[in-house]
């Protein structure tokens, strides 16, 4: 089976493209700030994680 993006498929991620800087730019943080919190959060999702097991 082939799955191909249709045109109008191609149009909205060309329009979607900024959407990741956008998102970036709007924290106000630099990527190293951005990378401790993904980090924090990334722990911390696991901690809760494995309280869930128990």
């Amino acid at each position: 089976m082939n799955i191909y993006i249709t045109q109008a498929g191609k149009v909205l991620q060309e329009k979607a493209s900024c959407v990741p800087q956008s998102l970036f730019d709007a924290t106000g943080m630099n990527k190293k700030e951005l990378d401790e919190i993904k980090e924090r959060i990334m722990y911390l999702l696991h901690q809760l994680n494995g309280v869930a097991e128990k």
